[in-house]
């Protein structure tokens, strides 16, 4: 992975943090939950830049402040 693209994602990990309107455990559940799913897709191979994490996981302004929904998974996904 790139230091490019690293760094990319440490923003885009921030943007999303800022925007969860929930107490600090829950948010950090939610963010472990969507790194190591964006972990595996990079390990896989399916995943290779930003625009491929925005295409499958959503730009940092999704509305992610709905702590009870389903957040961090791929569009379609059937995870809760």
């Amino acid at each position: 992975m790139s230091r490019h693209f690293r760094k990319e994602l440490k923003r885009y990990y921030k943007s999303i943090s800022k925007s969860l309107i929930c107490n600090n455990e829950t948010k950090k559940r939610i963010l472990k939950s969507l790194t190591d799913d964006i972990n595996t897709k990079i390990e896989e191979g399916t995943i290779t830049s930003i625009e491929d994490v925005i295409e499958s996981f959503g730009t940092p302004e999704h509305d992610w402040g709905g702590c009870g929904q389903k957040v961090g998974f791929p569009k379609g996904s059937e995870r809760s």
